[in-house]
């Protein structure tokens, strides 16, 4: 089957049609996006490993953004804040559907804003072209975006939790993770949250919930996300060292 290419801020609406087809078609990402996708990647991760407050990667979230979280702890406040916002009810969404929102959570993140690795997104796109869709409940999200929830369970199978739709069986993550190969993934303290928690609080800087995916062959590992990106600063100088230190008002 002839596959598609995702051009970041290019996706037309043909191309949506045609990846929510009954049939699933293969998608690959445009190699064009990657030197960019590094660049904010990098200058997120310099954040991370300093001193300043960084909101939802060494802090807590809404009105605990400025309790500071212990270096030892950051992994399982991912987890925890993964865990809490995958509440959705009601029966789950289309297939057909969830596979058009995590291709389009892969095209958002390959316009290199948000500062996650490039490992994240083609854990996303391996996902799909694997035939793995998350579960995810049609009613219930937190927050003033609406997204969080959804988000949440559309990462869950990531780590082994959760369950997804395998060539149409509904079966718990880690079973179809080991079925197609794929190790759950370890969250990273270095990276967190969503677009509706950073209007809450007013960080100096705002990253994605990232975690690693490997093969079971393989040592190399991956990172997927279900938030959006760092700041305003991330749009005009990705690859300017000093944007680190900047505290934009994120919105």
């Amino acid at each position: 089957m002839k596959g598609e290419t995702i051009v970041p801020g290019e996706l037309t609406l043909a191309q949506l049609r045609r990846l929510s087809g009954s049939r699933r078609v293969p998608v690959s990402l445009a190699s064009s996006c990657r030197a960019g996708i590094r660049a904010s990647s990098e200058l997120v991760q310099r954040a991370a490993e300093g001193e300043a407050p960084v909101y939802g990667v060494n802090t807590g979230f809404g009105k605990l953004a400025t309790t500071r979280i212990a270096r030892d702890d950051l992994a399982v406040l991912q987890l925890k804040l993964l865990r809490s916002h995958a509440v959705g009810v009601g029966e789950p969404l289309d297939e057909r559907v969830v596979r058009l929102v995590l291709l389009l959570k892969a095209a958002s993140l390959a316009r290199g804003y948000s500062g996650v690795r490039m490992e994240v997104i083609d854990a996303l796109i391996a996902m799909h072209n694997l035939g793995l869709t998350p579960v995810i409940p049609c009613q219930g999200s937190v927050g003033a975006s609406g997204d969080l929830a959804p988000l949440a369970h559309l990462s869950l199978p990531l780590i082994g939790e959760g369950e997804v739709f395998l060539h149409g069986e509904r079966m718990p993550a880690a079973q179809a993770l080991e079925r197609v190969g794929l190790k759950p993934i370890t969250l990273s303290g270095s990276w967190a949250t969503n677009a509706a928690m950073r209007r809450r609080a007013r960080p100096t800087a705002t990253v994605s919930p990232g975690f690693t995916l490997s093969r079971v062959s393989s040592r190399s590992s991956t990172h997927a996300v279900p938030g959006a990106g760092i700041s305003r600063a991330m749009r005009s100088a990705p690859n300017n060292a000093s944007a680190s230190r900047t505290s934009p008002r994120s919105g």
